[in-house]
Parts: C-alpha cells; sequence; structure tokens
C-alpha cells in the first residue's frame, strides 16, 4: 500500500512526545474530508508495506488523544476508528499476511542461491569443455 491522492501514512512514532504536529495531521483529515475519500494510517511506516511486527500500541487512550485533538482543530470533521474487534481482525489478517509473506521470501531465497550453484556448475563445465559433445551432424549441448 503506497501514499497516494486518498492514503496517508504516519509512523507510529509520529504521535508519541511533545513533538506530535497535530496541526499537520488535522490538514490531512480536513483535505480528505473535503474530498470525500481518503484514509489515514497511523502504525505504517511511510515505506513500508506492512507495519512493524514488533509494533505494540502501550497507550489505548491514543485513540481519544486523535479525535480530541483533531476535533478541537476542526469544525465539522469527525474521526472514525473501527471497533476493537475488527482492529484485531485486520490484526490477525496482516499477521497470517506477514507469516505468509515470510514463508514466500525464504523459498525465493532458497531458489536464488540454487540458481546460483548452478550458474557456478555450468560455467565450470563451460570452461572445462564438458558442455558439447561432437555427433554425426554438428554439436549437441550436455547440461
Amino acid at each position: 500500500m503506497e501514499e497516494n491522492n486518498n492514503i496517508d501514512k504516519n509512523s507510529l512514532k509520529f504521535l508519541n512526545g511533545k513533538t506530535t504536529d497535530w496541526n499537520e495531521l488535522t490538514k490531512d483529515c480536513v483535505c480528505f474530508a473535503n474530498a470525500q475519500v481518503g484514509e489515514i494510517f497511523i502504525g505504517s511506516e511511510v515505506k513500508a508495506t506492512l507495519t512493524p511486527g514488533n509494533q505494540k500500541i502501550e497507550d489505548w487512550n491514543l485513540l481519544d488523544i486523535i479525535q480530541k485533538n483533531i476535533t478541537t482543530r476542526t469544525v465539522n470533521i469527525g474521526v472514525a476508528f473501527p471497533s476493537l474487534r475488527t482492529q484485531q481482525t485486520i490484526v490477525r489478517q496482516l499477521d497470517a499476511l506477514r507469516s505468509e509473506t515470510q514463508k514466500l521470501e525464504a523459498v525465493y531465497q532458497k531458489k536464488i542461491v540454487d540458481l546460483e550453484e548452478l550458474k557456478k556448475s555450468i560455467l565450470q563445465k563451460a570452461f572445462a569443455g564438458e558442455l558439447m559433445s561432437r555427433v554425426e551432424n554438428g554439436l549437441q549441448l550436455k547440461i
């Protein structure tokens, strides 16, 4: 999921401490509200496709803090959050995707290693002159 006109991603670090730029977050909310479309994902690093696996929200008041800070800076803009049950379902789905992605990555890494070994083997045979053999009407490639 890439950032675009309808998606904005902010790190969870963005909301930590007194350095939170609430005006910037509010501006994004107003832009999306005016366009009548858009989602802001908090907890996802800008260049990452998934949230960090070890990331935990320690302060469950964070949702209330976000709503309070956005609504006090705007008029007629509400901030909607999925229910806790929906959030937990999303987390389970993302965890399953992360697990599947890691399995696929391991398979592809193994294939890359195997292809490198095959390449070395073919080059070794080529330099040793073992890839070609003479047949009646020309050359035959042996692999």
